[in-house]
């Protein structure tokens, strides 16, 4: 049989030890949506893409035409992006990313 013994230490914190600061909470929230700003622009871009664009695998071998390739794809979404921009956003079809929400639900 087994003789270890195992003891268990608990410790008890105050309400008000624990409880978040209120401005630190709200500088929290800002700085996290500014940075999920900037990269929910730049996951769309990869993500148009990969989707429209064939992004995942290049057709050529070699440095050179390799970047050629995802310069041309770059321009090619720009493209896509401002003549989708000239006849309007159908909000319908738009995607909405659901952190924002949860993010006010979790404060």
């Amino acid at each position: 049989m087994n003789n270890r013994r195992t003891d268990i230490i608990k410790i008890r914190f105050s309400e008000k030890d624990c409880s978040r600061c209120p401005s630190l909470a709200g500088a929290f929230d800002r700085s996290i949506m500014e940075l999920y700003a900037n990269r929910c622009g730049i996951e769309g871009t990869v993500s148009q893409g990969v989707r429209v664009c064939g992004l995942r695998r290049t057709r050529y071998r070699g440095f050179a035409k390799t970047y050629l390739d995802h310069t041309l794809t770059a321009t090619a979404i720009k493209c896509l992006r401002l003549s989708e921009w000239i006849a309007g956003p159908d909000r319908a079809t738009m995607q909405h990313s659901h952190l924002p929400r949860l993010l006010a639900l979790a404060c």
